[in-house]
């Protein structure tokens, strides 16, 4: 199990990266991007809990913080976000063994971090359809922030843009899969539903 968190504001990604602690604290990582270029700034990941202190949104940058308690093999190279050229993926839920070879013989991929095989996917197919498991991500393309869950896989969006995984306030996210763009700078949210 594990935690996605994203803010503009230092206060309120500690706040709700505190809330969802409990889903995880093996390792973590904090990303910070550009509002407007959406460039990424830096992305650190360390083991054991994350030091709240340490976060400091910059001004014009959207923080994404994520907490894991790993449900594969514990490694420092599973630390996410799972990267692959300039795309990025954060992903809470678990991909089924069966699925994690039918993905690796798909790709051609000898991945076996379900996050980095569901990231190969995306970046093929352009798509999450059709993965058989549980999962809620965040997938930075190079250009954009996409978020997407199937029904299974808590994911819930603030109308200023905070991702949390622990039900605060009403969700935007229905109980359908669904995906939905982040566009920062005007923070719109445009939603695209997805056959999963």
């Amino acid at each position: 199990m594990c935690s996605i968190t994203g803010s503009f504001s230092t206060d309120k990604i500690v706040e709700l990266a505190k809330l969802n602690e409990y889903r995880g604290t093996y390792s973590h990582s904090i990303t910070y991007i550009h509002r407007y270029t959406m460039s990424i700034l830096s992305v650190s990941r360390g083991e054991g809990p994350l030091l709240y202190d340490t976060i400091r949104v910059p001004d014009d940058h959207y923080c994404i913080v994520h907490q894991q308690a790993p449900t594969t093999d514990k490694s420092l190279d599973n630390i996410h976000p799972a990267s692959i050229g300039n795309h990025l993926l954060w992903h809470n839920g678990i991909i089924k063994e069966k699925e994690i070879k039918r993905l690796q013989s798909k790709h051609e991929s000898t991945y076996n971090w379900d996050t980095k095989l569901i990231l190969r996917q995306l970046i093929d197919d352009d798509t999450p359809d059709n993965i058989d498991g549980t999962f809620s991500c965040v997938w930075y393309d190079g250009s954009d922030i996409l978020v997407f869950r199937n029904e299974i896989s808590p994911l819930f969006i603030e109308d200023e843009v905070n991702i949390y995984q622990r039900n605060l306030t009403v969700a935007v996210l229905s109980n359908q899969t669904l995906c939905s763009r982040l566009v920062l700078p005007t923070l719109n949210i445009i939603y695209r539903y997805l056959n999963l």
